[in-house]
């Protein structure tokens, strides 16, 4: 999951950084173009009565206060991209924490088996050592009511 999300966050930094590539390629073509139309004109064009609308306050230009054609849009842009490059370094910074948790849980995972293997182990050789002893008790048991058996017949 984390790989995918680094993934994506790459892919999409690689194409807002085209696209602010393109933008600014178009707004410095636009620009020379419209100043190269503008030292051909040798003035401006006589209108005879002025149209109506544009003595109305309205559409006053582009809002970016007087920055170079197409900034707004490139600054949005770019922190696009720096809220991506953000979320890939997270994401890697989150990814390598994970992994140094779960490094950390299978040794202690390891260490708990190894413990209780151990454990097993003694409580074996405890059942078996019970055993033998039983097994012992059992044969002087029977010996001992053989022996009984045997007096009690004599008598």
């Amino acid at each position: 999951e984390n790989e995918l999300a680094i993934e994506d966050a790459q892919k999409a930094q690689e194409a807002v950084a085209g696209a602010i590539s393109t933008l600014e390629k178009f707004y410095k073509d636009a620009s020379d173009a419209a100043a190269a139309l503008l030292q051909k004109s040798s003035a401006p064009a006589e209108v005879a009565d002025a149209p109506e609308t544009w003595s109305q306050a309205g559409f006053t230009g582009t809002g970016q206060d007087d920055q170079a054609p197409g900034a707004a849009i490139i600054t949005v842009l770019e922190d696009c991209s720096a809220d991506f490059a953000k979320m890939e370094a997270d994401t890697k910074a989150q990814e390598a924490t994970d992994a140094e948790e779960f490094d950390t849980d299978m040794n202690d995972a390891k260490k708990e088996k190894a413990k209780l293997e151990s454990e097993v182990e003694i409580k074996d050789e405890e059942t078996n050592r019970l055993m033998e002893k039983i097994s012992g008790w059992t044969e002087s048991f029977k010996s001992a009511d053989r022996a009984k058996a045997l007096l009690t017949k004599d008598n």
